[in-house]
Parts: C-alpha cells; structure tokens; sequence
C-alpha cells in the first residue's frame, strides 16, 4: 500500500472495508470532483431524482445493509436532505452524509457565491446538522483528515445514528497518509464495567424469583447488535413474547410462542390477562414513542421491567450504565441456564396462546375492504423478503401479518414522514440483492422486495420509481386507492378537501418511467393488475407467487375512501359522533336516540353508524347506570384535557442550548452537556432562564431584567407613599396654623344700598407696567416651580420597606435551613420532575400531573387583605378627596405588583420543572452537596465573583464627583471582567446632578502596556481569546454597550462604552 492516497480514495476505501456497495445521492457543482472517485473506488453510484429521496433510499439500503453512504451538494442539496436524515437519527439507521463545499479559500475570505446565504458564513447548514447527526467534522487539513474520517464513522457505528462529513473541492485531491487503511475500522472493545456484576447480581436474582416471565422486543435492539442473542433466548426460554411495531421483524413470528405486536387494547383477552399478571418483563432496545406504543399504552411497567438499552440496563430506579448491549446480553445468555429457565414456568403459569385468525381470502365477488385484505399475505411470503409499509393505513394493516423467519419489515414508527417507503423500497431492495448475490441473504429463491402504500403518499415521491426501473429491481407496489390521505381523514377533516388528491392513472407510471410492457428477451418488465374484488385479488396474488424473474410489479387495489383498520376506524367514528351531537341526541336514561329531523349532507349514513354503535352497546336496564357513568367520566376527562396546555413545557427547546460550553466547547444541545459540563462547567441562574459559565450566572440579563422591573414598581408604591404622607402632612400643618391664628367677632351684614355703594366707590388705582423678563429667567423660574412641586425621593429604605412588606420572608436559622431544604416545596418540586423521563413518563395521564404541578395559580386578593397590606403601610383605606385617590392608586400599585411577582413566580417554576426533565441527576446531587448556599444562589453569587475578581487584582473603583461638592463623590467597585486582570483602574463618572458645564467630562481609563493575563485554559474572563494591550488613554462615553464587560450599575448614568483611543504624546 502505498505511503499516501487521495483524500477522495481514502474516505471511500474506508465506506467499501464497511461493506458499502452502493452510494445514493445527487450530482451538484461542488461534488463532481468528489464524484469522479466513487467508481474507480469499486462503488457503485445511484443518482436520484432529489436529494430527499436519494436520503430515503440511503437510510432503507442501512437498515439492511448495515451502513449506508449518500453524497449532496452544499446549500441548496443537504438542506434538501435533512428532512430524511433527520427520520434516520430518530430511528437509528447508519447514514454517512457526505457534502461536498466551497473551496477553502472562499470560504475563508467570506465570499458571496450562490448556495449560500450571502453572508460570508460557510457553516449556517452544519450547524443545522448538530441537531441531527451524532458527529460532524470539516476536512480542511490533510495531516488530520483521516483520523477525523475514522473518528466520524466510528460514532455513525457506535450510535447507530447518521453523521457528517464536508469534503471542500480543493481537498478532494490533496495527498493524506494511507497508513490507517490497513486496518479496518471497528467498534473498540468493552472496558470492563464497574456496574457489570451487580446488574448481572440483580437480573440474575429477578428472573430466578419469577413465575410468570415475559419478553417484549423493540426496534433499537437491532441497531445495537441484540438481534441474535434475543431470538436465541426466546427459542430456548419459550417465554411468551411479544413485539412493538419497530421490534417486529427481529423475533420469528412462527415459533409457538412468538405472540406477534402488542396492540394495546386490539390485543385479545388472553394477550391482555397475561400481560397484566406477568411479574417480569425483559424489555429489550425500547423506543417509546407514542406512535410506537399505541399512545403510550404498551410500556410496560417500571416496577417490574428490566429495560435492555444501547448502552445501559435499567432496573427500578436504578441504572447501570457502561453496558454496551451486545457484549452485555451475549455474556448475560452465557451466565444463564436456558434449559431451566424453560421449566421455570409451570403449566398453570403458561400462557394459552389463542387460535390463529384465518389467512383465507374470501372467494366472492365482494369489494376488498381494509379489515379482511392484509392478512392474507401471510400464504405468499416467504424466508428473505422484505415487506415495506408506507405511513397510513398500509402500516396499520400490516400489523396483523405473520412474518416469516428472516424477513424484515418496514413500518410507520416515530418519523412518520409520509413518502419515504418508496425511496426506502428501492435503497432497502439494492442492499437486498447486493447481499444475496455475495451469499450473506437468508433463502434459496431470489428475494423479493413487496411495498405497500396509499396512492397519497405515492404521489409524494413517485419519481424514485424511475430508479427503480433503471437499477432493474425485484420490486412489487401494492398501491390502495382510496381517493386520497385516509390516514388525515381518520385524524380531522374526513369530508374536507384538502386531505384530497389528485386522481392519477397509476398503472400507467411504469411506461411513463420508461419500461416496456411485455417481455423481450432478458430485458427487465413490469405487470400491472387493477384490483377491486376479492376473486380479482386472488388471481393477482397467484400471478404474484408464480413470477421468478425479477421485474417491476404494481397492484392497484381499489378502496372505499372512508374505509379503514379498526384501530383507525375508531378514529373516523369518534369524528361521526362529534358531528353527530348537531343532529342526535344520545341519552342514557332515556334511549333509543332521538335523531333530529333537519336534513344533512350523508345523514343516513351517519345514523346508520350511530345506531351500529348503540346496538353494540350493551343499553339493558341492568347496565344503564354504568354506561352513564362511563361516559360522564369520559366526558370530564376530555373536558380536563381540553383546558390544560396541549403539552408539557420543554424547558431545552426554548433557544437555550444554541451556543457551545465556554470550557470544552460542547454544543450544549449534545447529551455530553449534561452529564459533563452542567455543575461543572456551566450553571443555570436562579430563575433557570439558561445556562452560563461557571460562576457567572449572575450576569442573566432577564433576571436583571426582573429585579428592576420589581424594583420599579415598589418605587413607585413608595412614591404614592410619600405623597400620602406628604398629603396628611400638609392637612396637619393647615389644621395647626388654623389653630394658632387670632379669631376675629364676625360683623353683622347690612344691606348694600346705592349710598353705601357711593361711598366705597373711589378713583381708579393706576395699572402697573408688566416687568419684562428673559427667556433664560423664565426657564429657571418653570425648573424652580416644577422643583417645589416635586414629590419627595424615596430612599432605598423606602424601597425595602415595601418589598418586605408585600412579600416577607420567614427568619430561618442556619439549623433550620439545613434540615428544612430536603423538605421545602421547591426541593420536592425538583425530585419531582426529576423522576420524568419522556420513554416512561411521557403518557397522557403523567402529563397532566406534571402540567398541574408547575401551572401556577393566579392571585385573588380579597379587602381584607388589602386593608392588611394597607395598615401595615399606615394609610387609612377609608380615606376620601385626595387623599382617597391616592389610596386608590396605591392599591392598584400594590395589585399590579402582586400579580406580576406572582407570575414570575409561576415562570419560575415553570421554568424549573422544565430543566430538571431535563436535567440529570448528576446536577442535582451537585445541588444537594451545596445545600442551602444554591437555595440563596441569587445573592451569593455577586459577592464570589467580586471575590474572584478581587483575587485577581482587578476590581475597578468607581468616583463620582460633582461640580459643587467634589468631596461628597462615591467610589464603588464595578466587575469587570473584560479589563484583562489590570489592577487598580479608575474609571471617572459624570454626576447625576445639573451641572452648568456644557461639555460632560469624558470617562478615561488607562491602559498599562503589560500582557493580559489569562486563565489557565488560555482563557480571559470574558470568554474571549486574550486582548491586545493598547499604549494610550482609552476615553469612555457615557451611553453604550460595555454591558458585555460588566455588571450594570445602579445609579442614574447608565452603562459603560468603549468611545475612542488617543495615543499619547
């Protein structure tokens, strides 16, 4: 081997060693360079209609293969992608994206080309893919790019989950070392745990103590390499097992007791009895998504589950992590004794599988209806197919068919992204034959590849029938016609028209995506069959099971359009009786149904169904009182849903993880974050607002934000305080000089006649002159009126009386404190949602608990309580004139205040309950190992960064002088941080007070020319690299934004900004 190699051979040399044969994805201008490479590498390319299919074929050729590769375009190509990367992280299939990017030189002097945003910013969409890919790495240097390939592609295997790599143009050819291709890439081994013995102990001891065990499969247990070991311990075990809809296809349905999904309630009686009398439940590769566990109704319960993770075992509350599931499992299996775990279970115990539903098609000239039509595919399958369901009905209905070993089976899982089974039909049918022709696919006739989808969800992608056709696959369509999205109608909307689509000649598409009809020779052909009876259905299927040579196979089975599985059924009809309630009338007491005489659009029909439905109730006199419970709970269940939010806040979906760890640079978003970096490397505020350095979360400008808002409204409850006392003060001294002043007798009044007239009557006195005045003097006289009409300052004594009148605190000593934490409401309210977990606890009725306890309740004040808060004050709430209006707006002051401190208070809590879900318990043992010093978080943190910063020499003193007194200045001390550690900076601010000085002072600060002083990760105290140490005066203005570099301070002259440098002379 040669000592270098081509980035480009490199990272596809290392896709083939993982068994790679195919690579999907779409030519674009800045991967065709990387394009020339696929080939010679002894790949085979598969160009796409659209980047999103290519994605949806590359995550169905994973699933089967193992590892899939798709290659895009910057821009415009991967943003066309992520929809369907995002659907393979969700359910775990290995995906390496690969993208090709601008050159490097464009990139580093930011130039504006087109596929970008025209910013200059080359990384908007490999931020996007932080969110939806395990790892990420940029391959900009060729000394490191084949470790960074390794790197990346070995978390894709570790996880199971896709990652990505950006290959810029000019390093598609640039010389890498080759030395590391010698070896090929694998999963390292296991570290021994130290949590291994003990969960081996308590999984030992639980499935010795059980009577009536169980298993349940779910779909990751095949991402994490389970698959064999669990078929192996169901087949000697004989336990009853049952499946999720994602873990269906992992254990074979045709062993005695294989008991196929578990449907919830659509399970039979028997099913269900066992179920809830089992007292083990070995739980393997669970992924509780409501849509997976039919609304959350099929995870078993945590008491007596033993939960088998990717990494991890859970037993009760107790977790043993560092397990890596396939080393674990396979060394679990050699410590047990199969053999007598099958005697275990004595016959008293052992669960009585019911009959078998028929698999007979009904041999008449009926229409075929989605009930009876998917079981019958059971007699045409056979060991190595691959039976694919598209989101909607064909997934529902597929559930009911008996799986032969060795197939595998596609369903609607979490994505649910309608249009991805035909892409994924024919990556999933490439990687199927890619196996079979090396000898690695299971059965002796050529595999088949059978999709069954609805004629919406065709119409979503149904150009990728075209690479179906050009890559010759052994592909049969079932496409059910039923007139458009029957899976939205049964949701909301059955008669509206945009859940309609357009009718299309289906049977047509073959000739359109160019294929031929009939056969010629060993070309590649299609058979079409248009299917509206079950006799019709029958000869298509026969016609199917005799066809051997691959070609392309479509079955247009015409449906109802309101037809549907029983399970969505109840669906539509819930929607009938909902609309039902303008027309009828169901009651209880007295029945049958009145049903109104107004005529509506499809009314027979509909009392049709509502009679169907009351018949098949049981409305006898001995049930009647019953049933009218039960709908009356029922009733109050959707009323009590109906008013609570539609789901729980999700405190890490509020924006607050965007940015990266200021110590190691980990997205906060990465699961790494919380067990790593949260306690140690970042904290929260205390109002949980988000998430800061260590030690610096005091710096929260929401939460400064709240103080002054706070502070501003008990100022003014202050003011009006003043005034009122003001106002009585004023009374007072009117009353006393009333008082004091002499009374004069009152002289009797006389008539006012003409002579007394006469005699008052006298010369006009002279009119006196106006005084001119200034402009100058008349503002000075308006500045000295307003002056004496001026309330009084309040003092900051004021200010305090208020906030610990209207909101008090309980004294508590230090004795107390300590003892009290584990027992205060806000401590329970933590261990509380600690406990959440969105797998276990993310049910409807969980929900409600949890969205009860952080509602927060509004604030109703009675006169009492007013009449309270006001003698408290001393003002007299029966006060009227003036000082009754005054009375007045204080108590809507005081209400106002109320209110709003009571709605931070619920935001708070609300905020609270969000991050500890979040959270892990990790940071919550840091919070008790604090004890109470995190309970007074808030004010403690300001006085350990003033600390810190005093520690390192550079607290800043603040002088404040005034023109007329300079000996009244106050000096204070400021953080900051950004000063680079400089000690003994003076920083002159301009007074608050007018001053006659028409040009305000400057703010000057001096710069010594030493080097900054770092921490020692290379890092100032801002967060920032180093800064350069200026020589010179730096001048301050007095507005601005050095908020970034410190604390606010509290005084009438606002922040601090940098201005200009003036060098010195």
């Amino acid at each position: 081997m040669p000592e270098t190699v081509q980035l480009a051979e490199y990272l596809f040399t290392r896709l083939k060693q993982l068994g790679v044969g195919s690579v999907h994805g779409v030519p674009g201008d800045y991967n065709l360079t990387l394009l020339d490479y696929v080939e010679p590498a002894g790949l085979h390319w598969v160009g796409n209609c659209n980047e999103l299919n290519a994605a949806y074929a590359t995550d169905g050729y994973a699933r089967v293969n193992g590892v899939g590769a798709l290659i895009t375009t910057f821009g415009v190509g991967e943003l066309s992608a992520v929809n369907a990367i995002a659907g393979a992280y969700t359910e775990l299939a290995k995906v390496v994206h690969i993208v090709g990017t601008p050159r490097r030189n464009q990139q580093e002097t930011r130039a504006l080309i087109h596929h970008t945003l025209l910013d200059g910013d080359y990384h908007h969409f490999a931020r996007m893919y932080e969110h939806v890919t395990v790892a990420q790495t940029d391959l900009i240097d060729p000394r490191t790019a084949p470790e960074q390939i390794d790197t990346t592609i070995l978390q894709c295997l570790i996880q199971s989950r896709p990652v990505y790599i950006q290959v810029p143009v000019d390093m598609v050819s640039a010389q890498v070392p080759a030395d590391r291709l010698a070896s090929p890439l694998k999963i390292p081994d296991v570290i021994s745990s130290p949590d291994a013995d003990a969960a081996f102990t308590a999984i030992l001891e639980r499935i010795k103590a059980s009577k009536r065990p169980m298993l349940y499969v779910d779909g990751e247990s095949r991402a994490f390499g389970m698959a064999d070991d669990i078929q192996k311990l169901v087949k000697e075990t004989e336990w009853p097992t049952w499946t999720s809809v994602f873990g269906k296809d992992i254990v074979d349905e045709t062993l005695p007791n294989a008991c196929g999904m578990w449907q919830s309630n659509y399970s039979s009686k028997e099913e269900l009895a066992y179920i809830g009398s089992a007292d083990l439940v070995l739980c393997f590769g669970p992924h509780f998504s409501n849509t997976n566990t039919y609304f959350y109704t099929t995870i078993p319960s945590p008491e007596k589950t033993i939960f088998f993770k990717g990494t991890s075992v859970v037993i009760g509350d107790r977790i043993f992590r560092d397990l890596p599931a396939k080393a674990f499992l396979s060394a679990l299996l050699s410590k047990l004794d199969l053999a007598a775990l099958r005697q275990q279970v004595t016959a008293e115990n052992a669960f009585k599988r019911p009959a078998a539903q028929s698999t007979a098609l009904p041999s008449s000239s009926e229409l075929t209806n989605q009930e009876n039509f998917y079981r019958p595919w059971t007699e045409y399958l056979h060991t190595g197919d691959i039976l694919l369901a598209e989101t909607g009905t064909p997934s529902h209905g597929t559930r009911d068919i008996t799986l032969c070993p060795h197939m595998r089976y596609f369903s609607a899982t979490s994505w649910l992204s309608i249009g991805y089974m035909l892409p994924a039909t024919q990556g999933a049918a490439l990687a199927q034959r890619e196996l079979y022709e090396a000898g690695k696919w299971h059965g002796k006739k050529p595999p088949r590849t059978i999709l069954m989808i609805g004629d919406g969800s065709f119409q979503m992608t149904a150009q990728e029938l075209s690479t179906i056709i050009k890559e010759r696959l052994n592909v049969t369509i079932v496409l059910i016609n039923n007139d458009g999205y029957t899976i939205e109608r049964c949701i909301h909307g059955i008669d509206e028209g945009y859940n309609d689509v357009a009718r299309w000649r289906y049977l047509d598409a073959p000739n359109f995506f160019g294929i031929g009809q009939q056969p010629n020779g060993g070309e590649y052909v299609s058979e079409t069959a248009k299917v509206r009876t079950w006799s019709e259905m029958k000869t298509a299927l026969e016609a199917f099971e005799k066809s051997e040579k691959p070609c392309l196979r479509m079955i247009e089975v015409m449906m109802e359009r309101e037809d549907a599985t029983k399970a969505l059924k109840a669906l539509m009809d819930a929607q009938k009786l909902s609309s039902a309630k303008k027309i009828c009338t169901v009651s209880c007491s007295n029945l049958p149904t009145t049903i109104a005489a107004s005529p509506l659009p499809g009314q027979a029909a509909l009392e049709g169904t509502i009679k169907s439905l009351l018949q098949h109730q049981d409305y006898s006199a001995g049930t009647n009182e019953e049933t009218a419970q039960r709908l009356r709970r029922q009733q109050d269940h959707h009323q009590q849903a109906a008013n609570m939010p539609q789901d729980l806040f999700k405190w890490e979906e509020g924006g607050v993880l965007k940015h990266h760890c200021p110590i190691c640079q980990t997205p906060l978003s990465h699961e790494k974050c919380r067990t790593i970096c949260l306690g140690s490397h970042v904290e929260w505020c205390h109002r949980y607002h988000s998430l800061f350095r260590k030690n610096w979360s005091s710096r929260c400008q929401a939460c400064k934000n709240t103080d002054e808002q706070h502070e501003k409204r008990h100022r003014q409850i202050a003011e009006v305080l003043a005034r009122i006392k003001k106002h009585k003060a004023d009374e007072e001294l009117a009353a006393m000089q009333l008082m004091m002043s002499p009374i004069t007798p009152r002289t009797p009044r006389t008539p006012l006649t003409s002579k007394a007239l006469n005699s008052v009557s006298g010369p006009t006195p002279p009119t006196l002159e106006a005084t001119k005045i200034t402009k100058k003097e008349r503002k000075v006289a308006k500045k000295a009126a307003k002056a004496l009409e001026r309330d009084k300052v309040v003092t900051t004594a004021d200010i305090e009386l208020v906030a610990k009148t209207l909101h008090p605190e309980p004294e508590k000593s230090e004795e107390m404190a300590e003892t009290e934490l584990a027992e205060s409401e806000e401590h329970l309210d933590i261990k509380h949602n600690l406990r959440f977990h969105n797998s276990t606890c993310n049910s409807k009725s969980a929900r409600h608990d949890y969205i009860v306890k952080e509602r927060g309740g509004s604030v109703l004040l009675d006169d009492q309580e007013i009449e309270q808060l006001l003698g408290a004050f001393e003002v007299d709430p029966t006060a009227i004139g003036k000082e009754g209006e005054l009375v007045k707006e204080l108590v809507e002051a005081i209400k106002s205040d109320l209110v709003h401190f009571n709605d931070e208070l619920a935001m708070t809590a609300r905020n609270r309950a969000g991050f500890w879900r979040w959270a892990n318990k990790r940071a919550y043992r840091d919070l008790m190992e604090n004890g109470k010093e995190w309970s007074d978080k808030h004010n403690k943190e300001q006085n350990s960064a003033e600390a810190e910063e005093e520690r390192r020499g550079s607290t800043a003193t603040l002088e404040t002088e005034t023109e007329d007194d300079a000996a009244t200045s106050r000096s204070g001390s400021i953080d900051t941080p950004s000063l680079t550690g400089s000690a003994g900076t003076s920083l002159t601010v301009p007074s608050s007070k007018p001053s006659s000085v028409k040009k305000p002072p400057t703010l000057s600060l001096k710069i010594p020319p030493s080097k900054p002083v770092a921490d020692a990760d290379g890092w100032t105290a801002v967060g920032k690299k180093v800064l350069t140490p200026v020589k010179g005066t730096l001048k301050l203005s007095g507005n601005g934004g050095l908020r970034h570099f410190a604390q606010k301070p509290k005084g009438q002259f606002g922040a601090l900004s940098f201005a200009d440098v003036v060098k010195d002379d």
